[in-house]
């Protein structure tokens, strides 16, 4: 697919149902993208930034949020399956490293599972630095200069 027709569109509670539309098009990426597994998706009022790519139709293919919690920033990023290694994971990374910057934010952490080949490498593409492990996740933290 083409990435010449795709927008960044910013989710909030007035279109919260293309974030639905999303959770509901996970597919396989359900088991390694849990973020909302737990929690309702009006989390997004809390979020510094929720942002998705949108293909022609307005068809969801990436999604990443920063949240600050408990003085920690976190990202989260997910790509529709049908559009893994299409380097939409990276434009996705590359906007929401942008507005990490741009709200003077330090550090982003992140938890990936260690089965999410691909996401490993794109973190570490991204310059991630692996912090701690456990038998199933992996934490990475990029040091941001403002």
């Amino acid at each position: 697919m083409s990435r010449v027709d795709i927008s960044f569109v910013k989710i909030s509670l007035t279109n919260i149902h293309l974030l639905e539309v999303f959770i509901n098009n996970l597919g396989d990426s359900a088991s390694t993208f849990r973020y909302y597994q737990k929690r309702d998706i009006s989390v997004i009022e809390k979020h510094l930034v929720t942002l998705m790519i949108q293909g022609e139709n307005r068809k969801p293919i990436a999604y990443g949020h920063l949240e600050n919690e408990n003085g920690t920033t976190w990202l989260g990023v997910c790509v529709l399956p049908n559009y893994k290694g299409q380097g939409f994971g990276s434009l996705m990374l590359e906007r929401l490293i942008e507005k990490a910057k741009e709200n003077k934010i330090d550090k982003i952490d992140l938890t990936v599972d260690k089965v999410n080949v691909e996401a490993v490498r794109l973190y570490e593409k991204f310059k991630f630095i692996k912090v701690s492990e456990n038998e199933k996740i992996f934490q990475y933290r990029l040091f941001l200069i403002a």
